[in-house]
């Protein structure tokens, strides 16, 4: 497995994510929490992992401070999760999925 790493959020990876959605989420509908507008205005701070097979691993929309994405201390303001397969952790408040993200 190789050392994950950040890359931009965009329109593709949005709608992948929202169709995979019970991978991250289980039974909750969150769609309406997964906007374009994170993508559009909020893209070089929204950010996803991938798996070593190219999938959504985990993923954060919203603000980030850029200078803290690399030791993953970040704090989220709208939205994270990691995949279910991949140890899961979901967030749609300020609180940090990045315990769970680091240990894996």
């Amino acid at each position: 497995m190789t050392e994950p790493a950040a890359e931009r959020v965009g329109i593709a990876d949005l709608q992948a994510i929202v169709h995979h959605s019970r991978d991250f989420w289980g039974e909750r509908d969150v769609s309406a929490l997964h906007h374009a507008l994170h993508v559009h205005e909020f893209g070089e701070t929204s950010v996803l992992f991938r798996d070593d097979d190219g999938s959504v691993a985990a993923y954060l929309l919203g603000f980030v401070n850029p200078e803290r994405v690399a030791s993953m201390s970040w704090r989220c303001a709208r939205i994270a999760a990691v995949r279910v397969s991949h140890g899961g952790c979901t967030s749609s408040s300020s609180d940090s999925c990045a315990p769970a993200a680091r240990s894996r």
